[in-house]
């Protein structure tokens, strides 16, 4: 089993409002789920709590037989570090490294530190159709559509069990997510690695082999 959670709650501190209340919540390895819902409704507090950027008040975050929730913090940098690739919504690159330096750092984290990673950073660069010529400006002159491309590659570069996706398509027109998602998938299965997708857009559905509704995992979104 990739996931298990059970009996979560959490709150932000400051507010003391509940937003989110999941009884129980499992996937098996290797799967591709997308859940979708609306805005507001706790999707990106879930990610981070399923990847240990934060902790809930109550219940258990339990990911390949780890229960994340009770590691330390610095405990948890490293779990995420060897286990997790995070594509985050607004990207979080550095603005004045290239891609290149971007995603090398990613791997300067890793326990599996080696001389491939550069071999592997530019390999996925390609892959993910961003120009040789492009590779070693600072990613602030990079396109938002490339920028995406490269935190796709930052994600992938520690060979992740799990990769969290928080809305992946966003900055791209038809044409160019067709071919992303097609390629993100076949990243995946190569590596044999656990999909969690969270976005709106459900032409993305098409490419999971698991679709839930957020409100379905939640059990505060019907109430708000």
């Amino acid at each position: 089993m990739a996931i298990n959670l059970s009996d979560i709650s959490f709150y932000y501190k400051k507010h003391y409002s509940q937003i989110l209340k999941i009884p129980e919540w499992k996937l098996a390895s290797e799967s591709k789920v997308f859940i979708q819902g609306a805005s507001g409704t706790g999707k990106t507090t879930f990610l981070n709590i399923l990847c240990g950027l934060i902790s809930p008040q109550n219940g258990k975050v339990e990911l390949f037989g780890t229960q994340i929730n009770q590691l330390s913090a610095a405990q948890r940098d490293s779990f995420r570090a060897n286990n997790i690739g995070y594509v985050f919504q607004q990207f979080n690159l550095i603005p004045y490294l290239s891609a290149v330096e971007n995603i090398i750092l990613a791997g300067h984290f890793s326990k599996t530190q080696n001389d491939s990673k550069k071999e592997k950073t530019l390999d996925l660069l390609s892959r993910l159709d961003i120009d040789r010529k492009d590779w070693f400006l600072e990613a602030r002159n990079l396109s938002v559509g490339q920028q995406q491309r490269v935190a796709i590659a930052r994600s992938l570069i520690n060979n992740p069990k799990l990769l969290i996706t928080d809305e992946p398509t966003s900055a791209l027109d038809i044409n160019n997510r067709e071919n992303f998602m097609n390629l993100l998938m076949d990243v995946v299965d190569e590596n044999h690695i656990t999909l969690v997708c969270v976005g709106h857009d459900p032409a993305l559905a098409k490419f999971f082999n698991v679709v839930e509704e957020f409100r379905n995992i939640n059990k505060l979104v019907n109430k708000k």
